[in-house]
C-alpha cells in the first residue's frame, strides 16, 4: 500500500449522483452517512485495518446501501460482480478503494457507462477529467471493456462468469470480422470455454490485430482476477500447445481466416500487467 493515511476527500464525478474517494477514516463516518445513500469499497480488509482507516461495516444502518467488494491493488472485479454493485447502487453514490485512483476508476467508469449511456472511451475521460486518476492496468480495462460491449446488448446472459467475460472480450476484439452479432454465439462461447477450463479467472486481457490474411491473438495471464497479487492462490496460463491450436482452429471457422496465431504471456504476479 502507498501510504497509511487516510482522509475522506470526494471528488464528483456527476454532481450529487457518483463520488470517488480515498479510504476514509473512522471519523468520517457520520459525513458520510449525511450525504451518501450507497457506498462501495473495494478495499481490501487488510488496507480497512491499517491505520485509522474505518470499518466499513460501521455503516450498516446508516446508509441504503453498503457494497463491500474486496480487490487487490492492481487487480479488477469480476464482470458479474461489477455488474451487481453498479446496478445495485442508490444514487448518491461514494466508491473508495485505498487511494481512490486504479480499482475506484473501473467503478466509475463502468457507472457513467450503465447510468448514462456513455460509451467507454468517454467515460475513461470523464473519471480522468473528475478525479485526475483512471484505470491502470489491463485486467482493469479489460472489465471495462467486456462491460461496455455487455451494456449495448438487448439482452444478456443470466450467468456472468469468467467464459462469459471472455467471450465479450473475443467478440469485441474480432468484431470487423465476424458475421455474428452476438458475442455468446456456439463458437464465440467454445472458444471462451476453452479459455475458461485452462485458465480459470485468471486471464488479465485479450488483444487483437487484425490484418488482411492473418489475426494475432494475444492472451495475458496474470494472477487470479480479485486477487492481491502478493497473495494469489492462482496465477499464470496452463494452455497447452495442443490448446492454443484448438483456439486458434475455432476461431478460424468463426472469422473465416486460416493465418491465425495465438501467443500466450504468463505473467508471474510481482509483474503487474501496467497498461
Amino acid at each position: 500500500m502507498a501510504s497509511s493515511v487516510c482522509g475522506f476527500r470526494p471528488r464528483w464525478v456527476l454532481l450529487g449522483r457518483l463520488a470517488v474517494s480515498g479510504m476514509p477514516c473512522q471519523d468520517d463516518v457520520p459525513r458520510i452517512a449525511s450525504v451518501f445513500r450507497t457506498v462501495v469499497s473495494l478495499s481490501t480488509p487488510i488496507e480497512h485495518s491499517s491505520g485509522l482507516a474505518y470499518d466499513p461495516r460501521s455503516l450498516r444502518g446508516l446508509v441504503e446501501r453498503l457494497v463491500w467488494l474486496p480487490v487487490g491493488e492492481y487487480n479488477a472485479p469480476r464482470l458479474g460482480e461489477l455488474v451487481e454493485a453498479v446496478e445495485r447502487a442508490v444514487e448518491p453514490v461514494l466508491v473508495h478503494c485505498y487511494r481512490g485512483c486504479g480499482r475506484s476508476s473501473v467503478y466509475a467508469a463502468a457507472w457513467l457507462v450503465a447510468r448514462t449511456g456513455a460509451r467507454l472511451p468517454e467515460a475513461l475521460t470523464g473519471v480522468s477529467s473528475a478525479t485526475g486518476c483512471n484505470v491502470e492496468t489491463r485486467p482493469q480495462h479489460a472489465v471495462l471493456r467486456a462491460f461496455d460491449t455487455l451494456y449495448q446488448l438487448r439482452d444478456r446472459p443470466e450467468r456472468l462468469g469468467a467464459r462469459e467475460e471472455y467471450a465479450l472480450l473475443l467478440y469485441r476484439e474480432l468484431r470487423p470480422r465476424l458475421n455474428s452479432t452476438s458475442p455468446f454465439s456456439p463458437e464465440l462461447m467454445e472458444a471462451a470455454g476453452l479459455l475458461e477450463e485452462r485458465t480459470g479467472y485468471n486471464i488479465a486481457d485479450i488483444e487483437a490485430r487484425l490484418a488482411r490474411d492473418s489475426i494475432e491473438l494475444r492472451v495475458t495471464c496474470w494472477v487470479e482476477r480479485g486477487a492481491h497479487p502478493a497473495a494469489a492462490r492462482s496465477w499464470g496460463c496452463r494452455l497447452s500447445e495442443n490448446d492454443v491450436t484448438s483456439l486458434a482452429r475455432i476461431l478460424g471457422r468463426l472469422v473465416g481466416v486460416d493465418k491465425i496465431r495465438v501467443k500466450v504471456v504468463s505473467l508471474e504476479p510481482e509483474r503487474v500487467p501496467w497498461l
